[in-house]
């Protein structure tokens, strides 16, 4: 749990040079997500770890709900 926390707050300190990225390349989605995903690898963040979390709880509130 502690991993995703990290990860989480890794990609919210890259999210200003992710913009940086969207606003230089603009519509071009293939060379925004190619030069994201290159900034996560050598920042040695995984962008979906802190996802994980979420993604647990799904079926409880759907459990809930029912």
């Amino acid at each position: 749990m502690l991993k995703q926390v990290e990860s989480q707050l890794a990609v919210q300190s890259l999210k200003p040079r992710i913009d940086l990225i969207k606003a230089r390349y603009g519509e071009d989605k293939d060379r925004v997500s190619k030069e994201s995903s290159l900034l996560y690898e050598q920042a040695g963040v995984n962008p979906l770890a802190g996802c994980l979390p979420t993604l647990a709880t799904i079926p409880i509130f759907i459990g809930l709900y029912r």
